[in-house]
């Protein structure tokens, strides 16, 4: 099970690093249809992420943990989960706005790698 969540997290990561290349072509060009098809790429991923991935990890690998371990984690689930949702909003805008997602993905893209990163710790020490 940990070697199946660490290589989920090495995929999310990779997104995250591409979605980071997105990002810069829309603070370059501010054409959000350039990069719309990667972004709701992206999205997809983390919709299966938070639905998925996430409900697997609070059942099997949370009980595991210490307390503090496990409330962080368990708010940081949250955290994206919410930062997801801002950025669907986003993107569903008749209009989308160029900062708005750019800002939205900021958020989840930087919330996304720190859990990762902070979970892969975790589960080294397991």
């Amino acid at each position: 099970m940990i070697a199946t969540l660490t290589a989920e997290h090495l995929v999310m990561l990779n997104a995250t690093e591409e979605t980071r290349n997105n990002l810069a072509k829309l603070r370059e060009n501010q054409d959000v249809a350039s990069v719309q098809a990667g972004l709701l790429d992206f999205s997809h991923l983390i919709e299966h992420t938070v639905h998925q991935h996430f409900p697997q990890e609070e059942e099997k690998l949370f009980p595991k943990l210490q307390e503090k371990d496990k409330s962080l984690m368990e708010q940081e689930h949250r955290e994206v989960g919410q930062a997801h949702q801002d950025l669907k909003a986003e993107l569903q805008q008749d209009i989308p706005d160029p900062k708005a997602i750019i800002f939205a993905v900021e958020a989840l893209v930087d919330k996304l790698e720190g859990h990762l990163r902070r979970e892969n710790d975790i589960l080294a020490n397991l």
